[in-house]
């Protein structure tokens, strides 16, 4: 196994991912000038296998980051660009040993079938980015909080998870917002996590997509304005519906091919009740409804992107318009 020279890292804990290309990063040593990334999702990977074949012009190794190579999820839509995955296959059978490859994929699952996995598999290395099973995160917390000079209250530690989750980049936003709150002091109170920590957004855009399905403008706006009183950036709002849409996009997937709701159920390491509304809402939206909310999103992505629309007035316009 060629170690070092090319890396599969994937997880759909965007957080765990990039916190582990970091790690790589760091442990050959490579500066962050001689560091490239080309999102796979705007731009042909040709452009980024052409420059992981050159040479670094004043160091001795540079890193090559192919972000978004979701067309190697198992949960592949093809939505993104059309990619020649051939010139990444020849590269991959003759790397440049002086260029560190990290190819990021955002999905829990990759496809073990597709030729470019084989290979990153037989002669290089994946490294599996998903969550960590939700006990550990007591123990996670505890541990960033001892690590900085705190130590927290069992009831507070409990209301904490409870309104923050698993999502690793929320834990860490919001335990950074927390200790910012508590300088000076030792303990964190269960009254300082009430004072400074959000409930969980993941129940606010559960929320929002349901209403949006139901045509309720109101309750969409409402959600919305609530999300963004709690100082949640209208890009993770943006990502975190479309991911909804996408899983309704899947379940809907999954009924045509014949599985059931226990299977569906342990597809998505879901819970029989968020299972029950999941089905519901694919059962619910039309498939023409599901294309034209994606299509949108998308549309909506790249103008906040590219600058022509500021991203907290583009998406109040967004769910505005959703049904004018």
């Amino acid at each position: 196994m060629a170690e070092g020279i090319v890396y599969l890292v994937y997880g759909a804990d965007r957080f765990l991912v990039r916190q582990e290309t970091e790690k790589i990063i760091q442990k050959h040593n490579i500066d962050r000038s001689d560091t490239e990334y080309y999102d796979l999702e705007e731009t042909l990977v040709d452009s980024a296998v052409e420059n992981a074949m050159t040479i670094p012009f004043l160091s001795e190794k540079k890193a090559v980051i192919l972000t978004n190579a979701n067309f190697l999820s198992i949960q592949s839509t093809e939505k993104s660009l059309k990619q020649n995955q051939k010139i990444l296959v020849r590269y991959l059978l003759n790397p440049n040993p002086t260029t560190i490859m990290i190819v990021q994929v955002f999905s829990e699952r990759i496809d073990m079938n597709k030729q470019i996995v084989k290979i990153i598999h037989d002669k290089y290395e994946i490294v599996d980015c998903r969550q960590e099973e939700e006990k550990d995160v007591f123990v996670r917390i505890k541990d960033e909080f001892g690590k900085n000079g705190f130590s927290i209250a069992p009831d507070a530690l409990q209301l904490f998870v409870g309104r923050v989750g698993s999502d690793s980049e929320m834990l860490k936003n919001e335990l950074d917002k927390l200790m910012s709150y508590a300088f000076g002091q030792t303990e964190i109170t269960i009254d300082m996590v009430k004072e400074v920590v959000y409930k969980n957004p993941e129940d606010h855009i559960y929320q929002l997509v349901n209403a949006i399905i139901a045509s309720d403008r109101m309750l969409m706006l409402k959600v919305y304005k609530e999300l963004l009183d709690s100082n949640i950036d209208p890009m993770w709002i943006l990502g975190a519906i479309v991911s909804k849409f996408q899983e309704i996009l899947y379940t809907k997937e999954l009924i045509r091919s014949g599985n059931k709701f226990d299977e569906i159920m342990k597809y998505f390491s879901a819970s029989k009740g968020r299972t029950y509304y999941i089905l519901k809402n694919a059962n619910t939206i039309s498939d023409e409804k599901l294309q034209y909310f994606l299509n949108g999103l998308q549309d909506l992505d790249l103008k906040i992107k590219t600058g022509k629309i500021d991203k907290e007035i583009g998406l109040e316009l967004f769910i505005q318009r959703l049904y004018e």
